[in-house]
């Protein structure tokens, strides 16, 4: 998207309220750019949403301080937009941004490889420390040029992991300089971050981590694989995946899964049904009367289960931020 349409799409997603205001802060070229931006977005996908909101948190985050009322607020509107959990990790970067010294953003600048080797001989949970500081497909790099023995206690680790003791950041200091102190008593790592991290390496490398994961800790493994992949992620698989997915659920759970779905993702089911079937779906949609959030919850992660089925049985394929030897070409 250009400077203009994400400044579109940000006003649309902030409220009425405050796209006023901030509409009334312009000059008349920057109405006149805005217009254009205007014109150039259609629909709102859910990927266009989350870029126009990790370009704001880069603005926010050269900002020395965030504000709290601010940090709230940026909550609530990325809530709406984007969902509670990938609200919490916009925000959290954006802190991290904020408040990182020096010591902590050259750890970014390092490649995944040079990182890895950096660490080799350290203790799983100091490299599990480190990670936790990192993006996830920065430390999901990292991760998969670790060995399998370390990637199982680092993996563990990182999902067990959540506050920073004055012991570890002592042990870690000489890698993270004196800056890495700031961040004494921030929540790091666990079972989410772990998933994160997951989803940005190599198949491979998913499931023997996983494996060996389920070795040590089997409820533990199993949480990490729910939220490796969730309802909405399926708007990023392919046309041909999600036609074969859209055959083989029934139409009912269909109805009640996309009861909260993005826009995006509605466009994508509907896109990969006939005409016929996907106006049928429209209809039972808009007919349908309150249900419990439970139930909503639960068809979908019955539609999970099944793609991930089709995935095992090589009928779909189920994208997730993989390392480019899963893409397909």
């Amino acid at each position: 998207m250009t400077g203009p349409e994400k400044a579109a799409v940000f006003l649309v997603l902030v409220g009425e309220e405050v796209a006023s205001m901030l509409a009334g802060s312009l000059d008349e070229k920057e109405l006149i750019k805005l217009r254009q931006g205007i014109h150039g977005v259609n629909v709102i996908q859910q990927e266009q949403i989350q870029e126009v909101f990790e370009a704001a948190a880069g603005y926010i985050g050269n900002s020395a301080i965030v504000p709290e009322e601010m940090t709230d607020y940026l909550k609530r509107v990325l809530t709406k937009a984007v969902g509670p959990d990938k609200a919490i990790t916009i925000v959290e970067r954006i802190f991290q941004e904020a408040t990182d010294s020096s010591g902590v953003e050259a750890l970014h600048d390092v490649d995944g490889e040079t990182l890895a080797n950096l660490l080799r001989e350290e203790h799983p949970q100091t490299i599990a420390f480190v990670l936790a500081h990192l993006y996830s497909a920065h430390a999901g790099q990292v991760l998969s040029f670790l060995d399998r023995e370390k990637q199982k206690d680092v993996a563990y680790r990182i999902a067990t992991l959540h506050n920073t003791s004055p012991g570890v950041i002592e042990e870690v200091g000489d890698l993270l300089c004196r800056g890495l102190r700031r961040v004494q008593g921030r929540e790091l790592g666990g079972v989410r971050q772990l998933a994160e991290i997951l989803n940005c390496v190599s198949k491979s490398t998913e499931e023997h981590v996983l494996a060996e994961l389920e070795g040590v800790n089997d409820e533990l493994a199993e949480n990490v694989r729910r939220l490796m992949f969730v309802f909405e992620d399926l708007g990023k698989i392919d046309e041909k995946s999600m036609q074969v997915l859209t055959r083989e659920v029934e139409k009912e759970k269909w109805v009640m899964a996309m009861r909260t779905a993005s826009p995006g993702l509605k466009q994508k089911v509907f896109g990969s049904m006939s005409e016929r079937a996907g106006a049928l779906l429209r209809e039972e949609m808009e007919s349908m009367g309150p249900v419990r959030l439970r139930d909503v919850e639960s068809a979908q992660h019955e539609i999970l289960e099944m793609a991930r089925k089709l995935e095992g049985e090589g009928k779909v394929y189920l994208t997730t931020g993989k390392n480019k030897e899963d893409v397909l070409v």
